[in-house]
């Protein structure tokens, strides 16, 4: 792989080096191979790149491809003043494979559009982190059969001159992706997936996800031609028409777990007998024009939906994340929902409706340290108050690693200075982790970058039950998840498991090194330390965690009542990726010592202060 350089104030008779870069794209462009990267200095470029004047060359692949990147913290301008800025119409000749456009801003001002392409010999073009803006017509625009097109963390506004055909992405190919987009103040509709008398074929494999669609000068989303469509983790807010528009020509299009508010029409509209069988599930849809679906004709299936006030934190300033006490919470159908929210969020089983799921908020490391153990770099991931029943209390949020856990008790029920608990343990993947016998998995992921491969969006497990049989598969996780905790295994049994990784394209990688190790009965964890127990009526620390609910760790009462805080600390073993912990009160009737207020840390990594291990603290690849 070979890196150039261009400068707005470089030459064509350099050598392309970061001393002595090129000027024209041209000659930038027809300088690269497979492989190779374009560094673009910041500036004004008043150039364009055209396939009619420039020979753009293919990669073979997203690890060997073309890649035109902006240079570190400088911000490249593309805008000639006329003409398509980048204009890749392969209709009538020639083809153009995995070329990467990243970080490039393309200003359209007195062109028709930003960026054009075109052709059945035109796929696997990437747009990262784009800024598309003030074209007189489409900010991006490509037909005919083009594939494999991905859109991805791309600012694209202000584009279009006439109201009704001027969108930001009007587009009709198979296999587009559009992830994690800012799409807003385009004259008509954010996003047109449409083709004129195209068969409902066009469209299918299409993605549109984690992306914010506002304030366009007619609809958001009007979605058209193909069969099989996901809309998913997006929110849809002040656009002067309807939110989502499902009208010609297709089938089997799913719009769920979106969140669609404050649009002059319906949040969405289905179209007459053309569209058929579209999956409305999940969607929070609040203070449209008319706040439920509409439909023409065409057929659709909904569940789950939201049209009451979701209560958001802050709608006013398009805040759409829920607070503690919204109605979306666990509200959702788990028949149809992604794995993560729009941040990138684990979600529950049943999930959040809406684009967001609620999680308890990680707060900054604390100033204070946990008084039984400060050899321990603690952090702060949640603080809160339970309920005041005896009821099993649960506390998610993003996965953290963590080996040490640490409940810390700020507040009794009555006020009183002691503490108690029956059980307490942290929660992976929604399982308690507390006597759960099985073997964790965990695994490396890299992504290359230089150039860029296809992104993981799920990681597959397969296992090994004899030593001469077949691997089989168990599981599949999404990215970002590098774990899983096989619960399936018969206690002393040995098993082997590999894993491989699922681009978006359900193209499968070379499967992972071979682990083995042998299911033990139960998992391993210990209590570390604690600040206080009452062993005069047996209520040590050691109850917190020994699976029974007739027991309880309460700290001293009879011949001394310490004052709050109170702490303890699990030792899970090994490091856990959690996504949560669960505290149950004691259930013997009596609320002395329940927690009301409360804190609580993790670990992943010991700082030693004279205390002797009695095994080497790793991440391993395979524990028990």
């Amino acid at each position: 792989m070979t890196t150039y350089f261009i400068s707005t104030t470089g030459n064509d008779s350099n050598s392309g080096s970061q001393g002595s870069p090129f000027l024209t794209f041209k000659k930038s462009l027809e300088t690269m191979v497979a492989g190779d990267l374009l560094l673009v200095r910041g500036g004004t470029y008043n150039q364009s790149i055209r396939k009619f004047e420039i020979n753009i060359p293919s990669g073979t692949s997203y690890t060997n491809a073309i890649t035109v990147r902006n240079f570190t913290g400088e911000s490249p301008i593309i805008a000639p003043g006329n003409g398509t800025l980048l204009d890749l119409n392969y209709s009538s000749s020639g083809s153009l494979h995995y070329l990467i456009l990243d970080g490039i801003v393309f200003d359209g001002q007195f062109t028709n559009e930003s960026i054009f392409f075109d052709g059945v010999t035109v796929d696997h073009l990437r747009f990262i982190n784009v800024t598309i803006r003030n074209s007189l017509h489409q900010g991006i625009s490509g037909f005919d059969g083009s594939n494999s097109i991905e859109i991805i963390g791309c600012d694209i506004h202000n584009n279009g001159t006439n109201p009704h055909f001027d969108h930001g992405i009007y587009i009709a190919t198979p296999n587009l992706l559009v992830d994690g987009c800012d799409i807003h103040n385009n004259l008509a509709y954010g996003i047109q997936i449409y083709h004129s008398g195209a068969g409902a074929t066009l469209t299918n494999g299409t993605v549109i996800r984690n992306s914010s669609i506002h304030n366009n000068g007619e609809g958001g989303n009007t979605l058209n031609h193909g069969n099989g469509l996901d809309f998913y983790n997006n929110t849809v807010y002040n656009n002067v028409a309807n939110g989502v528009d499902i009208s010609y020509n297709n089938a089997n299009f799913r719009v769920y777990n979106n969140t669609i508010y404050g649009n002059g029409g319906s949040p969405v509209a289905i179209g007459d007998a053309q569209a058929q069988n579209a999956v409305i599930d999940n969607n929070i849809f609040w203070q449209n024009g008319i706040n439920n679906i509409t439909s023409n004709g065409g057929t659709f299936t909904q569940s789950n939906n939201l049209t009451s006030n979701p209560i958001f934190v802050n709608q006013g300033s398009f805040d759409f994340h829920l607070q503690s006490n919204s109605p979306a919470i666990r509200g959702g159908t788990s028949s149809l929902y992604p794995a993560t929210d729009k941040d990138g969020s684990l979600r529950t089983t049943p999930p959040d409706i809406g684009a967001y799921q609620f999680l308890v908020v990680i707060l900054p490391p604390p100033s204070t340290t946990i008084t039984c153990d400060d050899s321990l770099p603690w952090i702060l991931v949640s603080s809160g108050t339970f309920a005041s029943d005896t009821l099993l209390k649960t506390v998610n949020f993003s996965v953290r690693p963590a080996r040490w856990i640490c409940l810390r008790s700020l507040r009794e029920i009555n006020g009183n200075p002691w503490t108690s608990c029956t059980e307490f343990m942290g929660v992976m993947n929604g399982l308690s982790l507390l006597q759960t016998k099985g073997i964790l998995l965990l695994w490396d992921h890299a992504l290359i970058t230089e150039p860029p491969t296809d992104a993981a969006v799920a990681f597959r497990i397969y296992r090994q039950d004899t030593p001469t049989g077949l691997f089989t598969l168990i599981a599949t996780v999404p990215y970002p998840i590098v774990s899983y905790l096989d619960t399936t295994v018969i206690a002393g049994s040995s098993y082997s498991y590999e894993i491989t990784a699922v681009d978006y394209f359900n193209n499968e990688s070379s499967i992972s090194n071979i682990v083995s190790g042998v299911a033990p009965s139960a998992l391993q964890h210990s209590v570390w330390c604690f600040d206080s127990q009452e062993l005069g009526v047996n209520n040590g620390a050691v109850n917190a965690i020994d699976g029974l609910t007739t027991t309880f760790w309460h700290t001293q009462w009879m011949t001394a009542s310490p004052p709050q805080p109170h702490n303890i600390v699990v030792d899970l073993g090994t490091v856990y990726p959690l996504n949560g912990f669960q505290y149950l009160p004691r259930q013997d009737g009596t609320p002395n010592g329940t927690i009301i207020q409360y804190e609580f840390y993790i670990c992943d990594y010991f700082i030693s202060k004279g205390r002797v291990m009695n095994a080497p603290i790793m991440q391993p690849i395979l524990a028990m």
